[in-house]
């Protein structure tokens, strides 16, 4: 299980690289990428295969709180995208009422800084 998960991790790092996701790195080393990037990076470039094997490799959680803090957070961009990981992936019964608090929560902690 250990291999495959190391396996399925170089994968998903290769094919963001080959989709130029990483143009702001220098010469990014697969290796090096932190998993918050690569669970954050494939949520947002790669399609649903590719998000399937996320759940292979990493707890539900772990993507959902990477989910909440990167992505929920530009839901303007992603809206469509989010309604679909909320009903699909983590089973929000209310995805549209969800993302709304989650943008508020985040706007209102913003002002605090």
């Amino acid at each position: 299980m250990i291999k495959e998960a190391k396996d399925i991790r170089k994968l998903l790092k290769q094919e963001l690289a080959d989709q130029g996701v990483f143009w702001s790195y220098k010469k990014p080393e697969p290796d090096l990428i932190p998993d918050d990037i690569l669970i954050e990076k494939t949520l947002i470039n790669l399609d649903i295969e590719d998000i399937n094997k996320l759940f292979l490799i990493f707890p539900k959680g772990k993507i959902r709180k990477i989910w909440n803090e990167k992505v929920v957070i530009n839901d303007a961009q992603f809206h469509s995208m989010n309604l679909l990981f909320a009903l699909l992936y983590f089973k929000i019964k209310n995805p549209d009422s969800y993302l709304k608090k989650s943008l508020n929560k985040h706007s209102k902690a913003l002002q605090l800084l």
